[in-house]
């Protein structure tokens, strides 16, 4: 089964509510759309890293004209009918989990 590693210490990352943790104490939360970022600061080359309010907005409009959505389908349509224990969903298109078989968590 693959597994993340913390990017600080390299220990094996683990799942707890939400957030991601180390046996080292380091620590990643998920995004309230259901990323983690886990690039750390020192790596962020921007003086406010991340998205902000109008990027996240003109990323969902750009999703809403559907570009992606033949991708999607071709992805979604070699998926499992469920999750298999230890993967990990990732969605494409963000605030669309429904898209996802419905044995999978979003």
């Amino acid at each position: 089964m693959p597994t993340l590693k913390c990017p600080s210490c390299e220990q094996v990352l683990r799942l707890a509510g939400n957030s991601w943790h180390c046996d080292n104490g380091h620590q990643f939360d998920r995004a309230k759309r259901g990323y983690t970022n886990l690039l750390l600061a020192q790596q962020r080359r921007s003086r406010s890293p991340g998205d902000d309010k109008a990027m996240v907005q003109a990323r969902t409009a750009f999703l809403e004209l559907g570009r992606y959505q033949p991708l999607a389908d071709a992805l979604l349509a070699h998926l499992p009918d469920e999750n298999p224990p230890g993967w990990i969903s990732a969605v494409a298109k963000a605030g669309t989990p429904s898209s996802l078989p419905s044995g999978w968590a979003a």
